[in-house]
Formats: structure tokens, sequence, C-alpha cells
């Protein structure tokens, strides 16, 4: 009867290491799933946050769309106006010139 006691206690010590390891597997399976799945959640996020910094750049071009045609509109109105002007001063440049090469009374 000791023997059998004894046996039943080394059987017991046996299904429980095996429990153990059992559960040691498990566990290192599930801690490899979790830092899959943080790695997947963080991969997501950073993609995530980039599209975001993307359609911000994007919003923010859009939103200034308008103020860089009137910049641009502006600037050619200037242009347009400025050679307006040296057109209307040219005939007096002409002569100015034609002035100081001739001389103020046609003479050489």
């Amino acid at each position: 009867m000791a023997f059998e006691v004894i046996q039943s206690i080394v059987e017991a010590e046996k299904q429980a290491e095996t429990m153990k390891a059992e559960a040691f597997s498990k566990a290192e399976q599930e801690k490899e799933a979790a830092r899959k799945q943080a790695e997947q959640l963080l991969m997501e996020a950073r993609e995530e946050a980039k599209q975001q910094g993307q359609n911000q750049v994007k919003e923010a071009v859009e939103s200034t769309r308008g103020d860089t045609e009137a910049i641009k509109l502006a600037a050619q109105q200037a242009c347009a106006q400025v050679e307006q002007q040296a057109a209307a001063k040219k005939q007096q440049a002409v002569q100015a010139v034609i002035g100081k090469v001739v001389g103020n009374h046609g003479k050489c």
C-alpha cells in the first residue's frame, strides 16, 4: 500500500510538472501573440499618423491657394502697371539720350 501511495505521489508530481510546462508554453505563446498584436497596433498608429499629417499638409496647401492666387494676380497687375509707366516714359528717355548724344541744338 505504501508503494501505491508513493507511486500516486510520483504520478501527481509528473502531472504537475506536465501541467506546469504546458502553462509555461501557453503563457509564452500568449506573450508572443500579444507582442505581435502590439507591433501591429503600433504600425497602424504610425500609418494613421502619417496619413493625418499628409492630410493636414494638403488642407493647408488648399486653404492658402486663394491667398497665393491673389498675390500672383496683384504681382501681375503691378508688373503691368510698371510696364505701362515705362512705356509712357520711353519717349522721354529716348529724347533725353538723343539730347545728350547729339546736343541740345542738334549739333555734334
